[in-house]
């Protein structure tokens, strides 16, 4: 970030005229982001409802299914993983994929649970982790702020950002930090990564319903964090912070 090439694409970053969809199963009023008078910036939704009725709808043998489900065994490891689980999320990620591309839609903020677990019987993660590492920026919990600033460092970076909280000092270092997410990552985070369920959310909905999480340990070194948010998000900044990453 030191190098004015590497200021000037952040600048652009922050300017860039993109847009933003969100999947949530109650509108969005697209105003209410700050971004959006000032930026160019226009939010795209797309009901939960209708992302699950379109996945009622496509086969298990029609082609982009066949294609996804191949895409995300090449991404990651799958080994004991249900079958079952996994041609869900290559449905899932099928019709994201081509409202995406019908909108022209460039980042994503995505409900990740517990609508998805209950209804669909996994979890986005591994498809939102493939966004990410195609720099197609995607966010848990319909964080909009989160893949604005997701979108801004990949832009600046030229390589893929993540999400994670930032909740913890690292003892006495004011340096360090312990960051966490549950995770879709970009696979280019990960020094080791396989595909698993998600523990948190499995204690309410059940493992059976969750898998499809990216585990591993995040590869250590320097970091670039930002944060973009609106007022008063935060009442009390310090008990927890969410940041979006760049390595």
């Amino acid at each position: 970030m030191n190098s004015p090439r590497c200021a000037g694409r952040w600048r652009r970053a922050l300017c860039a005229r993109q847009r933003a969809c969100t999947t949530r199963n109650s509108p969005v009023c697209a105003s209410r982001w700050p971004c959006r008078g000032t930026s160019g910036i226009s939010v795209e939704t797309l009901d939960l409802s209708e992302v699950l009725g379109r996945i009622s709808r496509i086969q298990d043998t029609d082609d982009v299914v066949v294609q996804k489900l191949s895409a995300i065994q090449k991404y990651v490891t799958t080994s004991g993983i249900p079958p079952a689980a996994l041609l869900k999320m290559a449905k899932l990620g099928a019709v994201v994929d081509e409202w995406m591309r019908t909108t022209n839609v460039h980042i994503s903020a995505v409900q990740c649970w517990t609508s998805l677990e209950e209804n669909l019987g996994v979890v986005p993660c591994t498809v939102m982790s493939m966004m990410s590492d195609s720099l197609l920026s995607s966010a848990c919990e319909v964080d909009v702020c989160g893949v604005l600033a997701m979108h801004a460092l990949q832009l600046a970076s030229e390589t893929p950002s993540a999400l994670l909280d930032w909740n913890n000092n690292y003892g006495n270092d004011p340096n360090k930090a312990v960051c966490f997410h549950c995770s879709n990552l970009p696979k280019h985070f990960f020094n080791q990564v396989k595909m698993d369920f998600q523990e948190i959310i499995a204690g309410t909905v059940g493992k059976e319903n969750t898998f499809g999480t990216c585990v591993g340990r995040v590869k250590a070194g320097p970091m670039l964090c930002a944060v973009f948010h609106r007022r008063c998000v935060w009442k009390n900044p310090r008990l927890h912070r969410r940041r979006s990453l760049h390595r």
